[in-house]
């Protein structure tokens, strides 16, 4: 009996297992490994197409799980290098796309795959839009990704560069995206990774409208993820900016007062009196507004007493 030609491609480079793979026919993908299994073909899935593409890419892209954990069970049951670590001609890499992609389940099963096959991830190669795996899982507010990143890293030595500021357009570390996602939970893990390799965090960079990490905890009017950069700031002998202005002229304390948040102020003084730094309690923002006009306007009786308070024991600026 004659054997189907099942890896022969085309003029374009296609060929049958990757045409089923582009059409996302899970169907038809096992029907091929059956077949395949049943008169003893290996199959080659690990060729391109002329765009540089592989079955592998075309599947997380396509983001069909289902179809991965066949494709992956299938390289672990023929020993089948599947060059997990190759960009396409887009410059991407499998496991950043993954990740793109926010399914736990792709991510879970390809680092199954690494750790039966031991294949060492390259979790800190930039690729596609200069992000490397690490900070895709960050900027996509993952934290169970994140976490398992983090645990891949120390567990094969990998320096993941947790100071490095990643992502051309705005070259930001993946501490400050984690507190732009207004995550106090990544923020912590982030922070606790740094302490467990000796590394301080750079807590006063700032984004391209001048916003430090802390203004931006206090923009978000989140008071745990404000007191936990102080705190760090504090264990770590780091003097906080916390009069940096944005493009807008907007600073801390200004915005606790918009959002009416006393407990920021709060924190806010408790620092000043730890760190002897006086914070900016008159000046106007790009709107006109100041603190106390702020504070009148929210009709906070409670807000306006501690701020006059704080006035009348400061040297104003």
């Amino acid at each position: 009996m004659e054997n189907l030609i099942l890896m022969k491609k085309n003029s374009n480079g296609n060929y049958i297992f990757l045409w089923a793979v582009v059409n996302n026919n899970i169907e038809i993908v096992k029907s091929i490994i059956d077949y395949a299994n049943k008169n003893n073909i290996i199959l080659n899935i690990t060729d391109t197409d002329d765009d540089g593409d592989d079955p592998l890419m075309y599947i997380i892209c396509n983001g069909h799980t289902d179809m991965l954990k066949v494709i992956l069970d299938y390289a672990t049951e023929k020993k089948i290098d599947l060059k997990i670590n190759k960009k396409n001609v887009n410059n991407e890499l499998p496991l950043t796309v993954a990740l793109a992609k926010k399914d736990e389940r792709m991510f879970e099963y390809i680092m199954e795959y690494v750790n039966k096959n031991n294949v060492l991830l390259n979790v800190t190669e930039i690729s596609g839009r200069l992000w490397d795996p690490i900070f895709t899982a960050v900027y996509t507010n993952n934290i169970k990704n994140v976490k398992l990143l983090l645990d891949y890293a120390i567990k094969n030595n990998i320096n993941v560069g947790i100071n490095t500021k990643k992502n051309l357009n705005h070259q930001k570390t993946i501490f400050f995206y984690a507190v732009n996602k207004n995550s106090f939970e990544m923020v912590k893990l982030i922070i606790d990774f740094a302490n467990e390799h000796n590394e301080i965090l750079d807590v006063n960079e700032t984004n391209n409208i001048n916003c430090t990490p802390l203004l931006i905890a206090s923009s978000n009017n989140s008071t745990d993820m404000f007191k936990l950069i102080l705190d760090y700031g504090l264990e770590k002998n780091i003097l906080l900016n916390i009069n940096e202005k944005n493009n807008y002229l907007c600073y801390n304390f200004i915005m606790s007062c918009i959002n009416n948040n006393i407990d920021i102020a709060k924190l806010l003084i408790d620092y000043t009196k730890k760190t002897n730094v006086e914070f900016l309690v008159n000046d106007i923002n790009w709107d006109g507004d100041y603190p106390v006009l702020c504070i009148c306007r929210n009709n906070n009786v409670k807000f306006l007493k501690l701020t006059i308070e704080y006035a009348n024991s400061r040297i104003l600026y």
